[in-house]
C-alpha cells in the first residue's frame, strides 16, 4: 500500500514536471515565432523605407527643376496641352482608349 502511494506521488510529480516543461516549451516556441515574425516585418519595413528614400530623391530633383523655364514649358505642353504661337497641336486617338 505504501508502494502505491509512493508510485502515485512519483507519477504525479512526473506529470507536474512534464506539464511545466510543456508550458516552458510553449512559451519559448511562441517567443521564437514572434521573433521570426518581427524579423520579417523589419525586412519589409526596410524595403519600404528604401522605396520612400528613392521617391524622396526623385521629388527633390523635381523640386530643383520647378523654377527652370524649360521644365515649366515641358510641363505646360504635357499636362495642359499648351502650344507656342504659330504651332499646331495634333491630338491622336490612342488605341488603348478604343472600346
Amino acid at each position: 500500500m505504501a508502494k502505491k502511494r509512493k508510485l502515485k506521488k512519483v507519477s504525479r510529480n512526473i506529470f507536474i514536471y512534464l506539464m511545466m516543461a510543456l508550458i516552458v516549451l510553449s512559451i519559448v516556441g511562441f517567443s521564437v515565432f514572434r521573433i521570426i515574425d518581427l524579423k520579417l516585418e523589419e525586412r519589409q519595413l526596410l524595403a519600404q523605407q528604401e522605396a520612400l528614400i528613392q521617391e524622396k530623391e526623385k521629388l527633390k530633383e523635381q523640386l530643383a527643376n520647378v523654377n527652370n523655364p524649360e521644365f515649366i514649358e515641358q510641363e505646360a505642353r504635357k499636362q495642359l496641352k499648351l502650344i507656342m504661337p504659330g504651332e499646331t497641336l495634333y491630338i491622336l486617338k490612342d488605341d488603348t482608349d478604343a472600346n
